[in-house]
């Protein structure tokens, strides 16, 4: 086997490696939200009803005190806010008897076989059909920026550059070519 037969090997071994690790965690990660649906579930059943805050409910303190013992992924306690989140989804499912789908209980559960991820967009039709077409322009207003975001001149016109050297990596090189015939100010600024 020669040196780049078994670098290719390698890199193959580490990625395949990888993808199991990942798909373990993912598993994981849907074995745990069941775990804590089937924990909500429970907790209804003893027919609890939470307080209005930690200071005058026992069972939220009790239930935040519980939690402030996870750890991260690093080892760090987690953030207060993220045990806030946690005791208000707990709270909320168990007095509003909502199903616990993750730290999002406003979200609408989907039907039973559908993925919360959106289908995958067409590739071809994200992509010209030939080099001469430019995109059409839209008649949506961009959002209003927020005024005295910029502190200086400087900073606003680095932004605009910024900008569009992201607008021209998005474009097809017809259509930039359109757009530095048509504008040629524009591609001046970022070169």
């Amino acid at each position: 086997m020669n040196k780049q037969t078994k670098t290719a090997q390698a890199l193959s071994n580490a990625f395949k490696s990888a993808v199991a690790k990942y798909t373990e965690g993912t598993q994981a990660n849907i074995n745990s939200t069941q775990v804590c649906a089937d924990a909500i579930v429970a907790m209804r059943k003893t027919k609890v009803k939470f307080g209005a805050s930690r200071a005058t409910c026992a069972f939220l303190q009790y239930t935040y005190d519980k939690l402030a013992t996870l750890k991260t992924a690093q080892g760090k306690p987690l953030k207060d806010t993220t045990l806030s989140n946690h005791l208000r989804v707990i709270k909320q499912c168990v007095n509003d008897n909502k199903p616990y789908i993750g730290l999002n209980p406003d979200r609408k559960p989907k039907p039973a076989g559908q993925s919360r991820i959106p289908a995958k967009k067409d590739a071809s039709k994200l992509i010209d059909a030939t080099e001469t077409d430019i995109m059409a322009s839209t008649d949506e207003k961009p959002a209003m920026p927020k005024a005295g975001a910029y502190k200086s001149n400087d900073d606003a016109i680095a932004a605009l550059i910024a900008s569009i050297k992201t607008v021209k990596t998005q474009c097809t090189l017809a259509q930039w070519k359109a757009i530095a015939t048509l504008h040629p100010s524009i591609s001046k600024m970022i070169d």
